[in-house]
């Protein structure tokens, strides 16, 4: 009489771990959420820091669910801990599993360029005009920075900017002429330029009264 014997292989919780989001060494700008989306085994705990210069900012522990991925939003770069430009790191530790890694990404905020060229009545370059560039987003008047214009009347302004809208007042002065100003939007990494012209200040005399050996004529 042939017997059969059915035995139960028993499951082996798997130990395979990958991060499938953020990309090691990926670039981030303002507005874009950091995101950690892993792979690993169904109710093991992750141990997470997000390490940002000297900074360690930890974050409560973290569980795979039940099919085995973990999910956890960090926030929106540009506000709260993703505030600074710079890199960041993101540490992981699997005590369970005996695994450890980190992933590296990096904020960037854009930089939008913003050229000045200032020059006389006669359209001829004015070198050495002070070139002052106010940030006016949103009723703002913030001095950004001050420059000095070339032999070609021309300055260069490298500003941050973002996937939103600013405005920016770029004014132009110099001894002996009437300061101009004007004002220009930037968005992301754009570059703007600018013409300022400054016209010479006239200095209108009236004589109102006169003497003559303290004589009024």
């Amino acid at each position: 009489m042939l017997s059969l014997v059915f035995s139960v292989i028993p499951s082996v919780a798997s130990t395979t771990f990958q991060v499938i989001s953020p990309v090691n060494g990926q670039t981030f700008y303002y507005g874009q959420k950091l995101v950690l989306v892993a792979e690993g085994t169904p109710g093991a705990i992750a141990t997470i820091n997000l390490i940002h210069g000297t900074s360690s900012i930890p974050v409560p522990n973290q569980e795979f669910n039940s099919s085995g991925y973990l999910t956890y939003n960090f926030g929106t770069f540009g506000s709260g801990s993703l505030a600074q430009p710079g890199e960041y790191i993101i540490d992981i530790d699997i005590p369970s599993l005996d695994v450890a890694t980190n992933i590296t990404v990096y904020y960037k905020p854009f930089e939008a360029t913003i050229i000045a060229q200032v020059q006389n009545e006669q359209h001829l370059p004015l070198s050495g005009a002070s070139v002052y560039l106010y940030n006016v987003t949103a009723g703002v008047h913030e001095l950004i920075a001050t420059e000095i214009t070339n032999a070609t009347g021309i300055t260069v302004f490298q500003v941050t900017a973002f996937n939103f809208t600013q405005q920016f007042q770029v004014v132009a002065t110099m001894a002996g002429y009437v300061n101009a100003s004007a004002t220009v939007s930037v968005y992301e990494n754009q570059t703007r330029a600018v013409t300022l012209t400054l016209y010479p200040a006239i200095l209108d005399v009236y004589v109102v009264a006169a003497t003559q050996n303290g004589m009024a004529i």
